[in-house]
């Protein structure tokens, strides 16, 4: 077997060695390397004294740390990753696949287009954070109380699975609002309105007075209730309060409920000009 013996090797048209191999097998290479073909390290990988390192002895990769206590282990003092999209339109994005690459991967992305960012599980996206820092879900069945306090007997669901409020036009049988103001709010299955209505043209006939126009029909009779007050010629010794037809179309307000016989209050009961205000709540 033949063998060469060399201590630094140096170009003819170098001006110092090119390459130095010392006694104990450390090659010192001060120019830049090529390798075309594929390189097989058995030993550890050290780049810039732990810029990046890659310790064979626990399959581990160090960024910024020579010491890396987890499979990648990043230490910096400025932000550790930054993606950055080939176009201003991409989105950057982090897929989390199972060992057989599955096609329903968790999913971490910024839509550069909406400055949103978004997170998927099982391939559909279910939280979004909004440009201006709200968190909104989607395609969510809510949000889960579980286990946060002992249940009370009865508990049927620990997940608010909807919230919404807004505005709404309350509308009166046969009569002309100057004013129509409603406001509602829905938490679960759970609605709370409230209204202002007042108007000085009402047909004198004798009909139910009903109140339309809210939203969410109520589902449930048990769950029904509320409050109205009536300013302009009804009988102060009445006592109002609201109720419902039976389909859950309107809301009917109900005079004499001091007796055992309540009635309907009629549209020719009360004022021309007359002011109604309400609220009520119930379940859908």
């Amino acid at each position: 077997m033949s063998r060469l013996n060399v201590e630094n090797i140096r170009h003819p048209d170098a001006a110092s060695d090119s390459l130095q191999l010392s006694d104990t097998g450390n090659v010192t290479a001060p120019g830049n390397l090529s390798v075309t073909g594929t390189s097989t390290l058995t030993d550890d990988l050290n780049v810039d004294s732990g810029t990046l390192f890659v310790d064979v002895s626990t399959d581990r990769v160090g960024i910024g740390t020579s010491t890396p206590s987890s499979h990648l282990h990043i230490s910096a003092n400025t932000p550790a990753l930054a993606f950055q999209p080939t176009a201003d339109t991409q989105e950057n994005q982090i897929l989390f696949r199972n060992a057989a690459n599955d096609a329903t991967p968790g999913r971490i992305a910024y839509d550069h287009n909406t400055d949103q960012m978004l997170f998927s599980t099982n391939s559909s996206q279910r939280v979004r954070i909004l440009s201006d820092g709200a968190l909104q879900l989607v395609n969510s069945t809510g949000i889960d109380f579980s286990q946060i306090q002992t249940n009370a007997t009865g508990m049927t669901s620990e997940t608010l699975d909807s919230y919404e409020e807004g505005t709404w036009t309350p509308a009166i049988t046969d009569s002309t609002a100057t004013t129509a103001i409603g406001r509602y709010t829905k938490i679960g299955r759970k609605v709370f309105i409230s209204w202002r209505y007042t108007t000085s043209d009402r047909t004198s006939g004798a009909v139910n007075m009903q109140l339309t126009g809210y939203p969410f029909s109520p589902t449930d009779i048990n769950s029904f209730g509320g409050g109205v007050t009536i300013r302009n010629g009804v009988d102060g010794g009445d006592q109002l309060t609201v109720s419902y037809d039976g389909g859950f179309a309107a809301i009917k307000f109900m005079k004499n409920t001091n007796s055992a016989n309540g009635a309907t209050l009629q549209l020719d009961e009360v004022g021309a000009n007359y002011s109604l205000f309400g609220w009520a709540m119930y379940d859908v």
